[in-house]
């Protein structure tokens, strides 16, 4: 079964063979739907101009251009906007256990920090990861439970590669209450 998605990308529910999309692969289709659901139900991602890059089963890539309105008295992007970037790719990396069931969970952030080493030069990478063992203990600990507790962590660079900013997050997933 597809999950459900804010948005779900225009092919689904059509009744449109795989044959038609070649290079997806069912997983794809759920690491689609999670990038479109860091854009819309998160609207503030779109608002500061978030752009979803990677997302597979080996991590995220989401970058954020530098644009004056996000900047700061620097020249470079806002503290806040650096924090909802790497707590996006973190979100995005509470996901991935829960790719093919992604309408049953809800991700809450329970706690964060963000250390700043460096002023960052023109647009922000973050990069994060969840090895496949971790994945598997949180998709245990849900299915014991009906929710997990886990933390994860985003490492943004700037425009020069240079480490700037370090988000960690401690993640509670639960159900989503049936509608």
């Amino acid at each position: 079964m597809a999950p459900h998605c804010v948005a779900a990308p225009p092919w689904r529910g059509l009744g449109y063979p795989q044959i038609f999309f070649p290079s997806f692969s069912k997983e794809s289709v759920y690491y689609m739907d999670i990038r479109q659901l860091l854009l819309d139900m998160v609207p503030f991602n779109r608002f500061i101009g978030i752009e979803i890059g990677d997302i597979s089963a080996d991590g995220v890539t989401i970058t954020l251009p530098l644009r004056p309105e996000i900047a700061n008295h620097l020249g470079s992007i806002h503290a806040a906007a650096q924090f909802a970037l790497g707590e996006s790719a973190c979100a995005a990396q509470a996901l991935l256990p829960f790719a093919d069931q992604i309408d049953r969970v809800i991700p809450l952030n329970r706690r964060s920090s963000i250390d700043y080493f460096h002023a960052s030069e023109g647009a922000l990478t973050a990069r994060g990861t969840l090895a496949a063992a971790e994945q598997e203990r949180i998709r245990a600990d849900f299915a014991a439970a009906g929710k997990a507790r886990f933390t994860t962590v985003a490492h943004l660079t700037d425009s020069t590669s240079t480490p700037v900013t370090t988000v960690t997050v401690e993640f509670v997933i639960v159900s989503r209450p049936a509608s």
